[in-house]
């Protein structure tokens, strides 16, 4: 299938794709994120978007679906990963699945909470703060100090803009997003999106990119409605978005 009428193709082109420092796991088959966003092809990606813009599943990425009753024990979820007395792979969560949108959160073999970055351990302290909609967990070592400082200077290389896509009464804040080259293939953000994978038990393509926001003083944001656009996605769409599908979680980093 020519996959290239769905938009779906390398952003930096076949031959830099295929000898991309940094871009492929210790496996050779599997590639980092977000900088597999810039290789949507040569990572396999293109499946997933076709069938995503049909408004489709794929047999492997997805376990069976009671459409008629989608629910996530969401209360279950939440005190299972700030629980830090147990594994990923003992998350009862998993067990039983009837509903998931995506088969990593029926696996039971998922790594354990230590990361390669000194193996820090993020899920130190944990809890959960809301126990009713919207629920809300807080983990307060999730970065580390310097964790935190190379964010803040990720944010500031990328520079900061005005919001423009929303009204200001809604939100009056200073943005920008971490969807430059550069930026998705800092070491950090490669991290941050396998840690995030591993906490909540989704692949990190079905993640958004990370958008960084800048309070100044009498600035904003405040509750308002998220798009669906994931829903009937048109053939124009960004490919890397389609495959993100819907928000299930959000995550907020302090800093």
């Amino acid at each position: 299938m020519n996959y290239s009428m769905w938009g779906c193709q390398d952003e930096l082109g076949v031959a830099a794709c295929s000898n991309l420092p940094g871009l492929w796991e210790a496996d050779r088959r599997t590639c980092r994120w977000p900088s597999a966003e810039l290789c949507l092809s040569t990572c396999g990606q293109c499946p997933l978007v076709h069938a995503a813009r049909e408004c489709k599943s794929l047999e492997h990425e997805c376990c069976l679906m009671d459409t008629k009753n989608e629910h996530i024990d969401w209360s279950t979820f939440f005190h299972t990963i700030t629980n830090t007395t147990t594994s990923m792979g003992e998350h009862n969560y998993r067990k039983g699945a009837r509903f998931t949108f995506f088969h990593a959160l029926t696996n039971t073999t998922i790594s354990s909470t230590t990361t390669s970055m000194g193996e820090h351990d993020y899920r130190k302290g944990a809890r959960v703060l809301n126990e009713e909609t919207p629920w809300v967990a807080e983990f307060p070592f999730y970065l580390s100090n310097e964790e935190a400082d190379e964010l803040i200077r990720i944010a500031a290389q990328e520079g900061y803009r005005k919001e423009d896509d929303l009204p200001k009464h809604v939100r009056d804040v200073n943005v920008t997003n971490c969807d430059s080259i550069r930026c998705m293939r800092e070491p950090l953000m490669g991290e941050l999106s396998r840690r995030a994978s591993e906490l909540v038990g989704l692949p990190s393509n079905n993640f958004e990119s990370m958008e960084f926001i800048h309070y100044g003083p009498g600035q904003h944001y405040v509750w308002h409605a998220d798009e669906y656009s994931w829903r009937y996605p048109p053939k124009t769409a960004d490919p890397v978005a389609v495959v993100s599908g819907p928000r299930l979680l959000t995550m907020f980093y302090y800093l």
